[in-house]
């Protein structure tokens, strides 16, 4: 897929937010090639988090990214500790 194409943004008819979004996107460099997902998050969340993050010069995604890696560090400590326990 060719990144350089105009932006195509579906509505959602029931949002009192409009989006902005340029004509065209930019080609971002990713490496290695991570996969992209997608999540359900209501419009008034989604709006709100946007400008959090922003606030504190964050990126939704990185911020996301980070709480995901604090998580499952979390997680595997508290594995490694019960493990532990019943070994």
């Amino acid at each position: 897929m060719h990144h350089d194409t105009l932006v195509h943004m579906h509505r959602n008819p029931g949002s009192r937010v409009s989006a902005y979004a340029p004509g065209k996107i930019q080609r971002v460099p990713n490496q290695p090639k991570t996969p992209n997902r997608v999540i359900r998050v209501d419009d008034e969340l989604w709006t709100d988090y946007g400008r959090a993050c922003e606030d504190e010069g964050l990126v939704r995604a990185e911020d996301m990214r980070a709480h995901m890696q604090r998580k499952v560090r979390a997680w595997k400590r508290r594995r490694t500790t019960e493990q532990r326990d019943d070994g």
